[in-house]
């Protein structure tokens, strides 16, 4: 190739480069401030399912980048915050809330934290109520009996 070819080459592929990136730079969406914060807001109520045990927020994985991303473009198309998450729990099923919901056996999960806690207590305060001392009081000490005092006495005055 001569030296000619090669500028053209060379020519080309820089003009492809800088076309490119300004290209993709156009395409690439600008999501408003509440929008980005109703997105964190859904990404940390909801597990990723790409990442099994972990917030959608802290998945690391591609996927998840991606379905976060689809998030931001969905509010900026103006769907709700709700209407998004439903439609979520609806592709991914149920498993993905990160906490229970407050209807059928999720209120169970709500609700046996805070009945044990008042059970406990409760058992606490009776047991602690059972065990108060009795009403008997404490022998005066300065009243000994006669015979004991006696002795008491004589086993000082041997040992001094």
């Amino acid at each position: 190739m001569n030296s000619f070819s090669a500028r053209i080459v060379s020519a080309i592929c820089i003009v492809w480069l800088i076309t490119s990136s300004y290209i993709s730079s156009s395409f690439a969406q600008e999501f408003s401030d509440k929008e980005e914060a109703q997105a964190a807001d859904i990404s940390s109520a909801l597990m990723s399912p790409f990442c099994p045990g972990r917030l959608l927020s802290d998945c690391p994985s591609a996927s998840a980048a991606e379905l976060k991303h689809k998030i931001k473009e969905r509010l900026h198309a103006g769907e709700s915050p709700d209407q998004i998450r439903e439609s979520l729990l609806a592709i991914y099923g149920d498993q993905l809330r990160a906490a229970p919901s407050m209807q059928n056996f999720g209120l169970v999960a709500w609700l046996a934290p805070i009945v044990f806690l008042f059970g406990g207590g409760l058992l606490i305060f009776l047991w602690l109520r059972s065990n108060k001392p009795t009403g008997q009081t404490a022998v005066d000490s300065s009243v000994l009996d006669p015979e004991l005092e006696a002795k008491v006495t004589e086993e000082l005055n041997n040992h001094s």
